[in-house]
């Protein structure tokens, strides 16, 4: 983004300080953001980084913390899927015979 050339040089000075402030609430805001997302594929029981998240390694991963937070580990959730997964199942079945 240009200044207009009929900008006095307070104002040309003032434009790129105000891009500065914006650089800089910018790295603030996106860093922690950055720290945390991959932290949160991390498989051990606190949040750090490992040797093998630090090696890219496969098993150093997962979705735990997420399946956590969806409620996806209970016995509730898992009841559920089952009984959606018959009630397709189900479904199929009698929609062929149409």
């Amino acid at each position: 983004m240009s200044v207009p050339a009929y900008t006095g040089p307070l104002g040309r000075t003032w434009h790129y300080v105000f891009l500065g402030i914006c650089c800089v609430v910018f790295f603030f805001l996106m860093a922690p953001i950055a720290v945390i997302v991959p932290l949160s594929f991390n498989i051990e029981p606190y949040f750090t980084f490992t040797e093998g998240m630090l090696r890219l390694d496969p098993d150093a991963f997962s979705f735990r913390w997420y399946k956590d937070v969806l409620g996806m580990c209970t016995q509730k959730a898992t009841e559920a899927a089952d009984a959606f997964t018959t009630s397709t199942k189900v479904q199929e079945c009698g929609s062929g015979s149409n």
